[in-house]
């Protein structure tokens, strides 16, 4: 049989091979009784009655949960600052996108609002010339337009 590791007394927590007086008159005849009365002689069934621990076993379980619980937690929390860093890196290269375009959208005004002045420039010049080349016109068909006018 392979040797059981015994945890300290059920009773009054001494250490197994603790001679202590009190030990050993009270917890160690009260588990031996107990022996006697319900295992009828198996060794086993007292090791583990000896090591059995109702309470601690819950509180290890409820510990081992709120564990587990808090690695999921934990790896939540870090999925999502993961994700907000994402998303934080996302808006920043955005914010630069919107800044290019509107810098590029103003230049574009400018140069749109430049070539709509020379446009109209050439439209005047073309507009003077267009009437200095009708009024040379007019010249040259009536050399004397007094003269028509009279008759």
């Amino acid at each position: 049989m392979s040797e059981v590791k015994l945890l300290p007394c059920p009773f009054c927590g001494s250490d197994v091979n603790d001679d202590n007086s009190d030990h050993i008159e009270s917890c160690y005849f009260a588990a031996q009784e107990e022996f006697e009365k319900s295992c009828g002689g198996d060794i086993s069934v007292v090791l583990d009655a000896w090591n059995r621990r109702p309470y601690f076993d819950a509180q290890r379980l409820r510990a081992d949960t709120a564990e587990s619980e808090l690695k999921i937690v934990r790896k939540s929390r870090d999925d999502e600052l993961e994700n907000y860093n994402a998303l934080i890196s996302d808006l920043a290269a955005a914010e630069q996108r919107v800044a290019e375009l509107t810098a590029l959208l103003l230049s574009g005004r400018k140069v749109v609002s430049d070539a709509v002045g020379l446009v109209e420039e050439w439209a005047n010049v073309l507009r003077k010339r267009m009437v200095d080349h009708c009024s040379a016109v007019d010249a040259a068909l009536n050399p004397n337009p007094e003269a028509e006018s009279h008759e």
